[in-house]
């Protein structure tokens, strides 16, 4: 029986240990790893299979005649590969690569961009011309334009060092700057030939992909392609940052922004790779540091308002009258009123752009302007007065046709809560008339017991009035009392009222007279 027990036992074991084998056999099977190719362009240089979640490991490959620049996670070599996370599926790596020996750079390079610092020369103007013979463009000994650079713009433009296409450039900046560096391009674009090449916020040395919000106002993204990016200093502090703008999602095409608080004058060492211009290099430094702008924010109106509407007009530009916005008491609400007649209508600018003023916010110290919503579309304004307003934290603008209302302490019932002289949809009424004369009926019920109106009892009224002329966004004119414009016009009892406004010029009076029940 023992030994019986014992060949149990035995066997038993032997099982297990062969499960045990079995188990670690199907583990060491491809199916439990994922694949990952290295590649030099499109030729694989080897394979590897790994078990998911692990790191891969950098490695340095030959090419004769060219320098190993590091590896990448696109075969463009737009994006660096992260070393840091974990392989979870089949994966392509790309080496990147430039030829040792490369030609002198002769092509123009130059900042462009818009601020409040040295980029505000440029506001995205084009620093320089391609020269012409004819109607041919002039081209150097290496194939590439030759340019003419506009008066104003000389210190936007790169400066060579006596190293092999390296060259440098000195701003000074200011957190509402956004910039990159590009070559002068054919015909006033940026399309052309062997011209075309772009410096953005992905050839900033020390770059990382940033999850979080779009700086210039938009919504939340993530560590994807369409992530934003940041530099930081030495310090860990975040100095430059930017992202995908216009569909631009290759990082060399990534505006840069200065951070808020580290103005300052700096210095941008920049190294191009003639035909390998996706490898370009900024290496930048802090010159000076400079004190922040106590003013950030100057904002006027810039579009089809000047005398040939088709033409967009800036007065300050145009050293003209600007009509500027007043910043509100919250200290980032900006409100302005702008006019519009139809001699403002654009007639030449397309079909459905015709029959309307084309307007936008524009930022006198930073040389921004912003249309609807704060992006790039024009705001459009038919005939009448309109209040825009401009949001600084948001960069987000509003607009509303201006119009006559009675204002005071109107109750907002639905909302359970007060409209204290302000205007707003379905509580406060519009008056309606021409010329001279406007009138509106209006039914008001005792308030005086309500928190925030109870200081009409020392006026012996029910309810107090006023009339506007603005909109939800904003008043531009406030009319009151016959004797007295700015005085509110008291109601001593509950029930409905003929508000009457008779203008005089510039000033005007409110009258209400109770109606007959």
């Amino acid at each position: 029986m023992k030994v019986r027990k014992w060949l149990c036992v035995v066997t038993a074991l032997v099982m297990l240990l062969g499960v045990a084998t079995l188990a670690t056999a199907c583990s060491d099977k491809k199916g439990d790893t994922v694949e990952v190719t290295w590649y030099s362009g499109r030729t694989a240089l080897r394979t590897d299979d790994v078990k998911p979640g692990t790191k891969l490991t950098s490695w340095t490959p030959d090419r004769e005649g060219f320098v190993f620049i590091g590896w990448y996670a696109d075969q463009t070599c737009d994006t660096e590969f992260d070393f840091d996370k974990e392989i979870k599926s089949a994966t392509a790596v790309y080496a990147g690569w430039r030829p040792e020996v490369l030609p002198q750079d002769t092509r123009l390079w130059y900042a462009i961009g818009g601020g409040a610092g040295t980029m505000k020369a440029s506001n995205w103007q084009f620093a320089t011309e391609a020269e012409k013979v004819g109607e041919e463009y002039k081209l150097d000994e290496n194939g590439y334009a030759t340019f003419t650079v506009k008066d104003g713009f000389e210190e936007l433009i790169l400066q060579k060092t006596d190293k092999t296409n390296v060259f440098t450039l000195e701003l000074t900046l200011r957190p509402s700057d956004k910039f990159r560096i590009i070559t002068g391009a054919y015909n006033s674009d940026w399309s052309g030939d062997k011209s075309k090449a772009e410096i953005g916020l992905g050839d900033f040395e020390g770059f990382e992909y940033a999850a979080g919000t779009n700086p210039n106002g938009g919504t939340e993204v993530t560590k994807e392609d369409k992530a934003y990016g940041e530099v930081k200093n030495d310090k860990g502090e975040v100095v430059f940052y930017g992202g995908m703008e216009n569909g631009n999602y290759s990082t060399h095409m990534w505006n840069a922004w200065l951070a808020d608080g580290k103005d300052g004058k700096y210095k941008f060492t920049v190294t191009v790779y003639p035909g390998y211009d996706r490898f370009n290099t900024i290496e930048w430094e802090l010159v000076e540091a400079l004190e922040p702008l106590k003013e950030t924010h100057k904002m006027y109106f810039v579009g089809s308002i000047g005398e040939d509407p088709n033409s967009w007009y800036d007065p300050v530009a145009s050293e003209g009258t600007p009509n500027y916005l007043t910043k509100g008491e919250d200290g980032v609400t900006w409100t302005g009123f702008l006019t519009i007649t139809e001699d403002n209508f654009v007639s030449t600018w397309g079909e459905e752009q015709n029959g309307k003023a084309w307007i936008k916010v524009k930022n006198e110290i930073s040389g921004n302007d912003y249309g609807v919503d704060g992006g790039m579309n024009n705001i459009p304004l038919t005939a009448g007065t309109w209040c825009v307003t401009y949001n600084s934290e948001t960069n987000k603008t509003a607009y509303e046709k201006c119009d006559y209302y009675v204002v005071g302490t109107f109750y907002d019932n639905t909302a359970k809560a007060p409209v204290n002289f302000a205007v707003k949809a379905d509580v406060t009424p519009a008056l309606t008339g021409s010329g001279n004369t406007y009138t509106a009926q209006i039914t008001v019920t005792d308030v005086s017991a309500i928190e925030g109106f109870t200081w009409l009892k020392d006026k012996n009224a029910v309810f107090a009035i006023k009339v506007v002329f603005g909109s939800s966004l904003g008043n531009k004119d406030w009319y009151g009392a016959p004797d007295n414009n700015s005085e509110n016009v008291y109601l001593t009892a509950a029930g409905t009222y003929t508000v009457t406004l008779t203008l005089n010029g510039t000033s005007g009076s409110v009258t209400a007279v109770a109606v007959a029940a």
